[in-house]
């Protein structure tokens, strides 16, 4: 969400950046199979060369584009919805972070 206009800024761009380097793992692979797959496989499958059935965390889906398209909000410098801090709230108490 918004990924398009926040450009080079965008939260996607980070993820790929950050992970990228960090996992050694080249950022087609990182976006095609990791952030972006579930709506990649929703969006453009294509039987008899996808998978029939695929499994997906939805929760977690839906969790991780709501925080992009917020960070991407902020990228842009546009307001934020006024329940983003319930969410947040929500994500703290559903998501807690590990720390390591």
């Amino acid at each position: 969400m918004l990924g398009q206009a926040a450009g080079t800024e965008s939260s996607l761009n980070d993820l790929k950046s950050h992970f990228g380097s960090r996992y050694s793992i080249p950022q087609a692979i990182l976006t095609q199979q990791h952030l972006n797959r579930a709506k990649n496989w929703l969006k453009h499958w294509s039987p008899g060369i996808d998978e029939e059935c695929a499994e997906f965390d939805l929760e977690e889906e839906a969790t991780q584009y709501i925080a992009r398209g917020l960070s991407n909000l902020s990228v842009l410098g546009k307001p934020l919805p006024s329940e983003e801090p319930k969410f947040m709230s929500w994500v703290g108490t559903r998501r807690p972070r590990n720390e390591a």
